[in-house]
């Protein structure tokens, strides 16, 4: 048994849902203390024992996401918020001794593991962009050099990179290991059917750019995840469902319509959903998700909805399907976590361990 420490990425669910997935593998054989915040630290505390810190706030206007305003908002609040979370890490640390930290994107995790001399695994996605490059212009590279690549650097402390996505690069690399993204149990049991409407699912600010044109598609049927439920013409909104009431339809879907999130996806191709992704390039990762899956064949993105494009992924749906069914998209659930496990038999077994010492009791 080793214990473990796993801190979690809060922006957004996606973060919080794979690594439920894998946590509740591993506390099968050992302890694990769990620390996140924002979204995923809402979703984890209903099912497990969860150590709340601090983030920073993501700005948004007129539904897109605004890079420099998220940085110059932030930018006063950083040291009250590492300190914070420092002080809160350094605590667990002293007290419960990790053997070892498993950070699903979360640099916090990153941090504390190397200022306490313990090995960390990253759990990522966006880590794929430095082995598949993204196609960018000038004014994009600047950008994406300023927000996502400054990100990426941050993680250079890992010792070992689980990275998952819709395809597979070969490296030669250390540590680096590249699997097809984990998919929640409670959707891979499910059998697909298609009972006519298209499941959107994104967040309410970003629901406000997409709402009006779908209206125009007066024939097809719309249910939208994320705002008040309510009905209006040929969609029907709905404020909140469950992980199965999800599941469920997005099992019975035609397509899947979303802001570009890599576990819903993963989820939609797992159910042999198409998928048109709608999301900003300055959050370069949610859009490089679509961006991959229109490389693929399986899927459509743009960066700001129309009616163009959407009309051009409906119509390219019965394509899609087939490509879908050709790559056949597997999760890669019981591989990750056998490697996961490989990483801390290794870890755990080296005497020079931080981590190996007579556990005091955690309180």
């Amino acid at each position: 048994m080793a214990r473990i420490l796993f801190t979690i990425c809060g922006v957004g669910r996606g973060h919080a849902t794979r690594s439920a997935e894998i946590i509740r593998q591993l506390m099968k054989r050992h302890e694990v203390f769990i620390v996140s915040y924002g979204d995923a630290y809402d979703f984890l505390k209903e099912k497990f024992r969860v150590e709340q810190i601090k983030w920073f706030k993501i700005m948004y206007d007129k539904g897109r996401y605004k890079s420099v305003s998220t940085i110059l908002h932030n930018i006063p609040r950083l040291p009250f918020i590492f300190a914070n979370n420092f002080s809160k890490l350094h605590k667990v640390v002293k007290e419960f001794k990790p053997d070892i930290v498993i950070s699903d994107f979360d640099v916090n995790g990153i941090y504390i593991a190397k200022l306490s001399g313990l090995p960390v695994i990253t759990i990522s996605n966006m880590h794929i962009m430095d082995y598949i490059k993204p196609d960018l212009k000038l004014n994009e590279k600047i950008d994406f050099m300023i927000t996502q690549e400054s990100m990426l650097k941050s993680f250079v402390g890992t010792d070992y990179f689980v990275i998952m996505h819709f395809t597979k690069p070969k490296t030669k690399k250390k540590g680096v290991y590249f699997f097809y993204p984990i998919v929640r149990e409670n959707v891979t049991r499910l059998k697909p059917r298609d009972k006519g409407y298209f499941l959107v699912y994104s967040s309410a600010v970003q629901l406000q750019g997409i709402v009006p044109l779908l209206e125009k598609f007066s024939g097809k049927k719309f249910l939208v995840v994320g705002t008040d439920a309510k009905k209006r013409r040929n969609i029907e909104f709905i404020k909140f469902l469950d992980d199965d009431e999800f599941a469920k339809k997005l099992a019975d879907c035609t397509a899947f319509i979303s802001h570009g999130g890599l576990s819903s996806m993963s989820e939609a191709f797992a159910l042999e959903k198409p998928v048109y992704t709608f999301s900003s390039k300055k959050f370069y990762e949610r859009y490089y998700n679509g961006e991959m899956s229109q490389k693929l064949g399986i899927g459509f993105v743009e960066e700001k909805p129309t009616f163009g494009g959407i009309s051009e992924f409906f119509s390219s749906i019965p394509k899609y399907k087939k490509a879908i069914k050709k790559i056949s998209f597997f999760p890669d659930n019981d591989e990750i976590t056998a490697k996961i496990e490989e990483i801390i038999k290794k870890e755990t077994s080296k005497p020079n361990n931080p981590g190996k010492h007579k556990y005091s009791s955690f309180l």
